[in-house]
């Protein structure tokens, strides 16, 4: 229904693109330079090139699938019933309400990065202004995110008592007690991301400044801090994308 520019996506992801050809043709010259003399060695300068190819490439995916918080599409038929004046003259304000289109369901859907264990037939409590309303757990599906291999949940739940004065248009706020995590290593969450091969690592850097790839099994995500279970020790440095 609505697109928009993201001028320093595409920046970044021109950047990246332009490092993986530089990077291809650095190999390429190595390549050929381990052709004409074979006493040299460069197989650890391919290997690096290759390596920081593959972080571009995994950053370009990043950036494309950020490109697609960038449309606004409807996931119901519905009849649209507001659109901010403002789109007209080509700006947004953060936090406003762009588009409203009322498909008629009354199920409220989430979608959380929180490993918390819902379970499904439970009630909970959600807060709208100074009302509280109780939301039965209908539906709890779990899935990878393609834009950053985190496990997700996309949790659905249904209205137990009357939802007056709460529309579709409204958002409503379920706070979550969870047990205090305490002596653990973390690491913000953008230091952790998923391979090709779909385990997840942290570019650790040594004292010289090298970064090296470590595999690290992670556990709870809160407020932007991620615990690492195994593979990194306390002091550490690691890399932040």
């Amino acid at each position: 229904m609505i697109q928009f520019k993201a001028t320093e996506i595409q920046k970044t992801i021109d950047q990246y693109t332009e490092q993986k050809e530089k990077d291809r043709l650095l190999i390429d010259h190595y390549t050929r330079l381990a052709a004409i003399d074979k006493s040299q060695d460069y197989s650890a300068d391919i290997a690096s090139a290759k390596e920081d190819m593959d972080v571009a490439d995994t950053y370009i995916k990043e950036q494309n699938e950020r490109m697609k918080d960038y449309q606004l599409i409807a996931t119901k038929a519905g009849t649209v019933t507001y659109i901010d004046s403002d789109l007209q003259y080509g700006y947004v304000t953060a936090g406003q309400t762009l588009i409203t289109v009322d498909s008629g369901s009354s199920d409220y859907v989430s979608e959380t990065n929180d490993t918390y264990k819902f379970k499904e037939g439970e009630v909970y409590e959600a807060d709208f202004q100074e009302a509280t309303f109780s939301l039965k757990l209908i539906k709890c599906e779990k899935y990878k995110s393609k834009a950053t291999g985190e496990e997700m949940q996309k949790v659905t739940f249904q209205p137990v008592v009357d939802m007056a004065g709460v529309t579709e248009a409204d958002t409503l706020k379920m706070v979550i007690e969870k047990p205090v995590v305490k002596n653990v290593i973390y690491v913000n969450k953008k230091a952790v991301f998923t391979g090709s091969d779909e385990k997840t690592y942290a570019y650790v850097v040594d004292d010289a400044g090298n970064r090296s790839a470590v595999e690290v099994t992670v556990g709870d995500t809160v407020d932007d801090k991620t615990i690492i279970k195994s593979g990194l020790k306390a002091g550490e440095q690691v890399v932040v994308n």
